[in-house]
């Protein structure tokens, strides 16, 4: 039996905007990082030195992961690394790293974004492709639903309206968009803090419209069987996913600058509220529509 094999970065790991991230399993938990993995243990550690420093606590990370019987495992909790619902196996991992490096080049945390592309993709190929990118779509749509609006507790999924769900947070999205639109001409008439907070509510109603569009086009390609017309539909997905993510980028730089942290400590409006429910929220769809740009540009 091969020895554990230990790599210094992790596919799961993200920094967004100076948020420490793990999206495993397509979740998005906040860690603590710590500098221990294999700049303690070294490339190759043993089973015991592995289960001695487990943390198991859900949330110290070592920023390492290792493979073991053929399998690819968080170093600092023993979790499986999980991407769309399967595990990343030993051999996805060196393929993905063979596609991405030329030579022995030891990946790092700075990979780790495009490492995670690639095992996407790799896990995504692996079904019929149009299929594979309708059921991943379904999911997400559904599992964003829930996560943002009041259903995060819910535990079956299996037994939850999709459409309803879905429904409700598009009435949820149109209530937001017309929020920030009316808080468009309160800032101007107020002359309140600038132009900052017209552009950010200027931003974050073009937002909310484009989330809109794209679970209202993933509600119509559920019953589209016609390959022809679902590959159109997808491109006008993809151009939709495109503008979120750079949307969400300008929101979030916003939100997240000193300036906007300033104003969401300082101050108890609603304004302020929706900004500092909106910072988790931006990691969500940070990750989701990330993933959904990686998928499709390898079709």
């Amino acid at each position: 039996m091969k020895e554990p094999k230990a790599f210094g970065f992790c596919p799961c790991y993200r920094d967004f905007k100076g948020e420490i991230l793990c999206v495993n399993d397509d979740d998005i938990i906040d860690i603590e990082p710590m500098t221990l993995g294999t700049d303690i243990l070294g490339s190759n550690p043993t089973t015991e030195e592995i289960e001695r420093f487990r943390c198991d606590d859900g949330q110290t990370c070592y920023m390492s992961i290792y493979i073991d019987n053929g399998g690819v495992y968080c170093l600092s909790q023993g979790w499986p690394i999980r991407i769309h619902g399967r595990d990343v196996s030993a051999e996805d991992l060196i393929t993905a790293l063979r596609l991405y490096f030329i030579g022995e080049i030891q990946p790092t945390l700075d990979c780790a974004t495009c490492i995670y592309g690639i095992l996407l993709a790799l896990v995504m190929s692996e079904e019929k492709q149009f299929d594979s990118i309708k059921r991943y779509l379904d999911e997400f749509s559904l599992k964003i639903a829930i996560n943002l609006s009041e259903l995060s507790s819910v535990e079956d999924e299996e037994e939850i309206d999709y459409f309803g769900i879905v429904r409700a947070y598009l009435v949820d999205l149109l209530e937001q968009q017309k929020f920030w639109h009316k808080a468009q001409r309160g800032i101007e008439e107020k002359e309140e803090d600038g132009d900052w907070l017209k552009i950010l509510a200027r931003h974050m109603e073009t937002l909310d419209r484009l989330q809109f569009q794209f679970y209202s086009q993933v509600l119509n390609i559920r019953g589209t069987e016609n390959q022809r017309i679902l590959v159109r539909m997808l491109y006008h997905i993809l151009n939709t996913a495109k503008d979120i993510f750079e949307a969400n980028d300008a929101v979030s730089t916003i939100i997240m600058s000193d300036r906007g942290t300033s104003y969401r400590n300082n101050n108890d409006n609603d304004i302020a509220n929706r900004m500092e429910e909106y910072v988790e929220r931006s990691m969500t769809i940070d990750h989701f529509f990330g993933n959904i740009l990686d998928i499709m540009k390898s079709t």
